[in-house]
């Protein structure tokens, strides 16, 4: 008799196991995986409040970094940025910060930052960026690397953009 117990006790707790791992997997796929961005087609919003396309602000190599500044992870990825910011530079690299904090705040952010651009964008989730901070490395733009989360900023990383 104990064989049907013990049958019965798997299915009961299969099916919100399974229900468990779909979520995971959703989730997964649809916050974890960087979307990809045609950014030849999409256009921004400067910090005139006019709108621009992108292709305007890349170059030959360019890092795209989506954040916002609720976001403690940005930020403190922005530290390491901007101590990056020196060796992009000198290879020729354009940073692009991408955000939908109201232009306002990013003035103050980009005060920081008098090298790079800032850009506005109505929503992140309409470009299909679900997860802050995302990085797009982009040579004569192309994606070539992609990131979501916080990342380091190192020698290794920069090799990305090495000619």
């Amino acid at each position: 008799m104990e064989a049907p117990t013990n049958r019965f006790q798997i299915r009961k707790f299969a099916l919100p196991i399974l229900l468990i791992l779909a979520g995971i997997c959703f989730w997964v796929w649809r916050y974890q995986i960087p979307s990809h961005i045609d950014f030849a087609k999409t256009s921004f919003i400067d910090l005139r409040n006019q709108q621009v396309p992108f292709e305007r602000w890349t170059s030959d190599s360019t890092v795209v970094h989506f954040y916002a500044r609720w976001c403690g992870p940005c930020l403190r990825e922005m530290r390491e940025i901007r101590k990056a910011i020196p060796q992009l530079t000198e290879q020729g690299v354009r940073v692009v910060f991408v955000s939908d904090d109201p232009v306002d705040e990013m003035r103050v952010m980009a005060a920081d930052f008098p090298s790079c651009t800032f850009l506005h964008v109505s929503s992140m989730k309409e470009l299909g960026v679900y997860s802050i901070p995302t990085s797009y490395f982009l040579l004569n733009k192309n994606v070539v690397y992609e990131t979501i989360g916080s990342m380091s900023w190192d020698e290794r990383t920069l090799d990305h953009f090495k000619k």
